[in-house]
């Protein structure tokens, strides 16, 4: 549709026939999709990337579910759903737009931002992304490496949310990994609330040294639990704070591709 009033009618009919489908409980299934969803679901994210939309999928899922009084569980449907979207969503990334799977993979899981199914903004952070980490690719090859390996130490220990407290921190290198999260974290917030992507991930990548360090001179599951509950909490934050932007850990580093 080229207009805006059919742009608006060709989104509302595939989104509700989306949750509809949905809701009757036949979505695809391997390669059956009687109904033609992931077509319809590609055709959503074309219309608001031609149209130039800044919306997420999700919210407008979650509108069409409200016609739908008789769903048990609108909150998982519309989960459901967006997540079919978003992997529409990062086929055309990759397929169509022709940018580099691992950084659309990235991009499509940040948390917490509506970017897995915003493909204007998925397409903005995706660019950022992968021009950072073509003029800087050590850093940000380090800074996922580091960024995997926390996560990683995160799900397999228990701890919590909280802020780190700036007492507790033993180690020159886990004091100035702190302090280096802190002077880039207001940066970072601010840049990816204006949508400046290019400098959030840019104030990203200065951790790179500061996270290295504290790899290699901190043990991070210290004997003292309140040290190490400490030193949980300094890398949920920083976890957090990246995931917020993009799930670092999907980006091929360059070890991993020439193996």
């Amino acid at each position: 549709p080229t207009s805006a009033a059919g742009a608006c009618l060709a989104l509302a009919d595939r989104l509700d026939t989306l949750i509809g489908v949905w809701a009757a409980g036949m979505k695809p299934t391997g390669s059956k999709d009687p109904f033609a969803l992931r077509r319809g679901a590609l055709g959503v994210v074309r219309i608001l990337v031609d149209q130039g939309r800044d919306v997420s999928v999700a919210d407008l899922l979650r509108s069409a579910a409200a016609n739908y009084p008789q769903l048990k569980d609108a909150d998982a449907t519309v989960t459901e759903a967006a997540d079919f979207v978003r992997d529409r969503l990062a086929g055309y990334l990759t397929e169509e737009e022709g940018r580099p799977a691992d950084v659309v993979a990235a991009v499509v899981h940040a948390e917490g931002s509506g970017a897995g199914t915003n493909p204007l903004d998925a397409r903005a952070r995706a660019e950022a992304l992968a021009e950072l980490r073509e003029a800087r690719r050590e850093d940000f090859d380090a800074l996922a490496a580091g960024f995997k390996r926390a996560k990683n130490i995160l799900k397999k220990e228990s701890g919590d949310s909280g802020a780190p407290d700036a007492a507790l921190l033993q180690e020159d290198a886990e004091r100035a990994l702190h302090q280096a999260f802190l002077d880039a974290d207001e940066r970072v917030v601010a840049a990816q609330r204006d949508q400046r992507y290019a400098d959030a991930f840019a104030g990203l990548a200065g951790l790179r040294g500061p996270i290295d360090a504290f790899f290699d001179q901190v043990l991070v599951i210290a004997e003292d639990e309140a040290v190490r509950k400490n030193r949980l909490r300094l890398l949920g934050r920083i976890v957090d704070r990246i995931q917020g932007l993009a799930d670092l850990s999907r980006l091929t580093v360059a070890e991993e591709s020439r193996a």
